[in-house]
């Protein structure tokens, strides 16, 4: 009586272990880049959702309404690295700064960033929402980077105060 002996030989694992060695460090740029193209995308979303809903808190309750960075989570800073956390408040007496009596609406973790920069434009350290739903200040520019310094996508904040998000070109830097 013959058996048959179900398996792989030697030869064939070994085969099959060097095409994978050859063929797994081919692949991996692309899935990098299709997940931070995933994180650009959901973080640019929580951003954009965070504009959204600070023009909304200063629509609806009569009043500004601010956000910016802030590492803390209880204060503005004036960097133009907002990768630090984000924190977006009612600011009743309309100074940009929170207040100990001002309401916190939401706050983003810097943790939440994943790995992606958020910078500002110059001169715009926050974005504030008048009652009437427009920003106060010029353009806002959010660029989200790579570490490589690649431009993911930009979220820019019109003076009318309506925010969108723009794709960027494959070649664009985040330093130009």
């Amino acid at each position: 009586m013959h058996t048959h002996k179900h398996g792989f030989t030697l030869i064939e694992l070994m085969t099959t272990l060097a095409v994978a060695a050859i063929l797994i460090p081919l692949g991996i740029p692309g899935w990098q880049r299709l997940q931070e193209n995933y994180r650009a995308s959901a973080l640019s979303n929580q951003v954009l959702a965070s504009i959204f809903n600070v023009r909304s808190n200063a629509i609806i309750n009569g009043g500004n309404a601010v956000l910016c960075p802030s590492p803390d989570g209880k204060q503005c800073s004036r960097d133009l690295d907002w990768s630090v956390g984000l924190l977006s408040f009612r600011d009743r007496n309309r100074n940009g700064q929170r207040e100990p009596d001002e309401t916190i609406i939401a706050v983003i973790q810097a943790n939440d960033m994943r790995g992606i920069r958020l910078l500002t434009s110059k001169g715009r350290p926050r974005i504030a929402y008048r009652n009437d739903g427009r920003s106060t200040g010029t353009n806002l520019s959010l660029r989200l980077c790579s570490d490589d310094d690649r431009l993911l996508r930009k979220i820019i904040v019109s003076v009318g105060g309506r925010p969108r998000v723009e794709a960027a070109k494959p070649e664009a830097r985040c330093s130009d």
